[in-house]
Order: C-alpha cells, then sequence, then structure tokens
C-alpha cells in the first residue's frame, strides 16, 4: 500500500521571482533570513532583496551557505539568526546546499543542539517546528524544494546524512523561477540535470511498499523531459524554454521522490561524495550506469520504459542481461552526450571511491529497493567504477 504526502505549494513561471515578497508576505512572515551561497550572481541576490523591500518585508541575510552544508555552518547560521533576530520566516535561494543549509537551520532555531542526534540514522525527533520555509531554486537537480529531507555533512565522521523533519524541512512554498537557472554554465546545467533523472529513476524504480501509480506518473514525465531537454539546454544554455522544462523536471522529480524513497543510487552517490567531495550530481552520475544494470532483473519493465527514452528497441522476450546492459551503455553516452564532468575532473582516486565501501554497508538506502546487494557485490560495483573512468 503506498501513502502519499501533500505536495509543496508551487507559484512557477519565468519572472516570478519578483512576487517573492508578496508570496512572503501572504504567508505572514513580517522578517525572514535570506540563506544563500557566496558565489550565487549578485543580481540573483538583489532581485529577491528587492522583491522582500518593495513589499514590506524585512530580511537578515546569511549568505555563507557552503556546498556538502558542513554542520559547523549550520551552528554557524543558528547563531547569526540569534545574534540579528528575531525572524518568522526563512527563505533559501540557490542549489541543493543552500535550500537544505535553510532547512537544517530552521531544525535548531527551535530544537535543541547538535544538529547530528537528528540525523535519520541517529532516529533523532526535531519535535518542535520550525518557521515558515520559503525555497527558490536557481539550478535544475536536486529536487529539495519539494521534499521534507536535507542532507548535512558530518565533519567528524567525514560522511553525508540525511536529516528527516516534516515540521522543519518541507517547505511552505517554492518559487520555481526559471529565469534564476539561466546562469548555470553547461557543466552545472549537466550535472544538477542528471541528478534530476537520479531522483525521478529511483523513485519509478523503489520497492513495493513505496513506489505507486502517482509517484510512477511524475517519475516518468521528468525522465522524459530530463532526457529529451538536457543535452539540449547544454548547447544553448540562453533557451528559456529547456531552462524552464528543467527546471519543471527538477520539481517534479522532488515531488516523485518525496512519495517514494530513494536507494541503491543516492546510497553510492552520498557515500562516493563523501569520501571524493565531487559534487553530488557528478557521484550519483558515476555509480548510475551500473546500478541501473544491476538492478534490471528486478525492475524488467520499468526499465524497459526507461530504455525506450533513450531509443533503445526492446524487443519481446530480450534478456534481463542484455537489457540492463544496453541501459548501462545508454546512460553512460548520456553523461558524456550532457558533457558531464566526472571523477577524474575532480582528481579523484581509486583509493577515495574504494573507502567509500564502508559507508555504503551501513547506509539505510543499501537495503532498499527491490533488488538488494551483497557486500562483494558493493564492492565489485565499485571497481567497475574506478575502471571506468581509470581511476589510479
Amino acid at each position: 500500500m503506498s501513502s502519499y504526502r501533500t505536495f509543496v505549494p508551487i507559484v512557477s513561471g519565468c519572472g516570478v521571482a519578483k512576487q517573492t515578497g508578496a508570496e512572503v508576505k501572504a504567508l505572514g512572515c513580517k522578517r525572514v533570513l535570506l540563506v544563500h551561497g557566496p558565489t550565487l550572481p549578485v543580481a540573483t541576490v538583489d532581485k529577491i532583496k528587492s522583491s522582500l523591500s518593495d513589499a514590506g518585508v524585512d530580511f537578515i541575510e546569511f549568505g555563507n551557505a557552503q556546498p556538502d552544508v558542513p554542520d559547523y555552518i549550520v551552528t554557524e547560521g543558528v547563531e547569526f539568526v540569534k545574534s540579528n533576530g528575531p525572524i518568522d520566516g526563512i527563505i533559501g535561494l540557490g542549489g541543493g546546499s543552500s535550500m537544505d543549509t535553510a532547512s537544517a537551520i530552521n531544525v535548531l532555531l527551535n530544537n535543541p543542539p547538535p544538529i547530528q542526534q537528528y540525523f535519520a540514522i541517529n532516529g533523532g525527533n526535531a519535535s518542535n517546528p520550525g518557521y515558515p520555509l520559503i525555497q527558490i531554486p536557481t539550478t535544475s537537480g536536486t529536487g529539495a524544494d519539494q521534499t521534507r529531507a536535507c542532507v548535512i555533512m558530518n565533519t567528524s565522521e567525514d560522511v553525508k546524512r540525511p536529516l528527516l523533519s516534516e515540521s522543519c524541512c518541507l517547505a511552505k512554498l517554492c518559487i520555481l523561477d526559471p529565469e534564476l537557472t539561466s546562469t548555470m554554465p553547461p557543466f552545472l546545467t549537466a550535472f544538477t540535470g542528471y541528478d534530476a533523472f537520479s531522483h525521478a529513476y529511483e523513485a519509478y524504480t523503489g520497492d513495493d511498499e513505496s513506489a505507486g501509480p502517482v509517484s510512477d506518473v511524475l517519475a516518468v514525465w521528468a525522465m522524459e523531459t530530463v532526457v529529451k531537454y538536457l543535452p539540449l539546454a547544454v548547447k544553448d544554455t540562453d533557451n528559456m524554454e529547456y531552462r524552464e522544462k528543467l527546471a519543471y523536471a527538477s520539481t517534479i522529480s522532488g515531488m516523485a521522490t518525496a512519495n517514494a524513497r530513494s536507494h541503491l543510487g543516492h546510497c553510492f552517490g552520498h557515500a562516493i561524495g563523501s569520501r571524493t567531495h565531487a559534487p553530488h550530481g557528478v557521484s550519483v552520475a558515476c555509480n548510475y550506469p551500473f546500478i541501473v544494470d544491476f538492478i534490471t532483473d528486478e525492475n524488467y519493465e520499468k526499465n524497459s520504459v526507461v530504455a525506450k527514452m533513450f531509443g533503445i528497441d526492446v524487443y519481446d522476450g530480450m534478456p534481463a542481461a542484455q537489457l540492463g546492459e544496453k541501459l548501462r551503455e545508454a546512460l553512460q553516452n548520456f553523461e558524456k552526450t550532457i558533457g558531464c564532468p566526472t571523477l577524474k575532473d575532480y582528481n579523484v582516486t581509486r583509493e577515495q571511491v574504494m573507502s567509500a565501501y564502508e559507508l555504503i554497508i551501513v547506509d539505510p538506502l543499501f537495503q532498499r529497493g527491490k533488488k538488494h546487494m551483497t557486500h562483494e557485490e558493493a564492492r565489485e560495483t565499485l571497481i567497475k567504477i574506478c575502471d571506468y573512468y581509470g581511476l589510479e
């Protein structure tokens, strides 16, 4: 039996970022925290700040969100609010790291520290609700604007940990403006788009207890859209039609994930990212062809649907091994077609990738999905990744 959560309300369309102030005010907020990273274009930040000011919404600005969201940055953000508050709302502006930072700060503003106790693996419960959270994505990949989760780096262990909180991490509103994604260069467009595909795929091929018709419909649309428009967007980064399609694909894949569950692809992605510090989309893309191949025999019908998106002729009676191999090759070719950076581009070593094994086998996602890996199969998969990219 599948259960479905209420989706995050969305205000969408080119130019809707200008409505941020009015939308935030409509939520009853008078003074908000604006969270973003230092590399976000100044014009993007100014657009949101101007909208807030025009609507008479006061704000304080925490512009130090970092990739892989270190736990100490969350603490720094909480201390910033306590020194400059009070606030009655939070805005996350940027990619997944900025939105996750906003969510994690929201957890600790009304719940006792440290943040580590609320990681899913530690079973803590952030029982006190946070402030209204508004997410404004500026990349098209994370889907963080739609989920009740955020991912934080536990720096003492050097490992990424998911945190779940309906009352603190699930946004009250998403402002989806494709124009905000127009400054992404091709390489960032590529690996964030691949991440959107991965969210949809895992929602689609999850175990029977999580996947269902609602998440299936969302996931299929998102995957089809990424496969069609991501190669176009990396070649023509100024085309707003392509940007708009990918923005919707990212958010809709997030909806699918929120109503299903991730599994092996993100298990490997989080572990490899923790050990290599390569961007999340790159850490996912490197393992995906091998994971999809591995689970084909237990997801034959759904993988047949995905294969057709890549133009693979799936004939009646095609062996699962052949279908899996063709999908693996298609995903590897897709990575090349979109110009997605690889582990080698980030000077990742074989030793770093192989060290992810210890994290993979204890990750709760390792035993999710219809087909489970053995420990040896996990190790073999890491070897395949290293061999494919020629890591030394």
